[in-house]
């Protein structure tokens, strides 16, 4: 959930964290988390230790897991074949 929070602050940067944590928690299927009628968002600094705890590591090895160039070599020769 940690992760999740982290990439969806980087999307929503002008919201609070609590904002885009309850926003998350707001939007699961109930199937994924059953958070239940006494789930509360967490008090600021909460949500500042759970992102301290998880470190930089584990973000910098989900971005170099998933991150691909887009770009081929055709694709600037394709730009200028178009225009």
């Amino acid at each position: 959930m940690v992760v999740c929070l982290i990439i969806a602050m980087s999307l929503w940067s002008k919201d609070s964290r609590r904002d885009v944590l309850k926003n998350l928690i707001d939007g699961l299927n109930e199937v994924w988390l059953k958070t239940g009628k006494y789930w509360k968002t967490p008090w600021k600094a909460a949500i500042t230790k759970a992102r301290q705890r998880l470190g930089p590591l584990v973000m910098r090895q989900l971005f170099h897991q998933l991150v691909r160039p887009m770009a081929t070599t055709e694709t600037v020769l394709e730009h200028f074949l178009i225009d």
